[in-house]
């Protein structure tokens, strides 16, 4: 389901509920705003192995489904962690699909009509192992991050970085953070139009927020001080 919220700036007005899809079982799902057209974009993924995307229009709380995409498959039934994000300088959009998987496919929308590119390479190992991740996408030097957590590597938080051309995906080497367990989710934040850099965050296993403040040539991460 999706739903949409107004920020009154000490509060949130939600509006209902609206089913995205029906007719199959919803295993991991992300939405990113797209600031050209005005709209939200939602990413799913089945069980019956296949990943689709859906226009969301909406006016103040109300949420209306526009046109859907073709469905694309994935070659997997376990994909429940997604993650999303918009390149305002090439007006596309991200997706992310993690553990089970660790592929990657863009999203572009003209009109009513809304395209999903093909899988990229793999991001996350052989071992398709990328848990509780996020993602952005730095506008200002065209370079997106991946954070997660490495289930196969002792849990322990990764960074990712990837560039894009057109549909075609280049990524950079997994970069481990910290060699302690993160306890959940790896958060991302970057704020280079402002000169703030990108900051990760974690909590360990003892309940501790970590943070780290990578630094970056190219597409390798140096991640200096935790």
């Amino acid at each position: 389901d999706v739903v949409i919220g107004v920020d009154n700036g000490t509060s949130i007005t939600w509006g209902s509920e609206v089913t995205i899809g029906s007719g199959f079982v919803a295993q991991g799902a992300t939405v990113y705003y797209d600031p050209d057209n005005d709209k939200f974009i939602a990413s799913y993924t089945a069980t019956n192995n296949t990943v689709s995307s859906r226009i969301v229009s909406y006016s103040g709380t109300t949420a209306t489904l526009s046109t859907e995409s073709s469905t694309m498959s994935i070659d997997n039934t376990n994909v429940g962690v997604m993650a999303s994000a918009y390149d305002t300088t090439n007006n596309i959009g991200y997706v992310a699909m993690g553990k089970g998987l660790g592929r990657m496919f863009t999203v572009t929308v003209s009109g009513t009509t809304i395209t999903q590119g093909s899988k990229s390479s793999q991001f996350s190992g052989s071992s398709n192992s990328a848990q509780f991740f996020n993602m952005v996408y730095d506008n200002t030097n065209n370079i997106g991050y991946i954070t997660y957590r490495n289930e196969a590597i002792s849990d322990y938080p990764y960074l990712q970085t990837y560039t894009v051309s057109g549909n075609t995906f280049t990524f950079g080497t997994e970069t481990v953070i910290e060699t302690s367990a993160s306890n959940n989710s790896v958060g991302v934040a970057e704020g280079s139009a402002d000169g703030k850099g990108v900051c990760v965050a974690w909590k360990n296993t003892s309940e501790i927020i970590r943070y780290a403040t990578p630094t970056f040539n190219g597409l390798t991460p140096t991640i200096g001080n935790v």
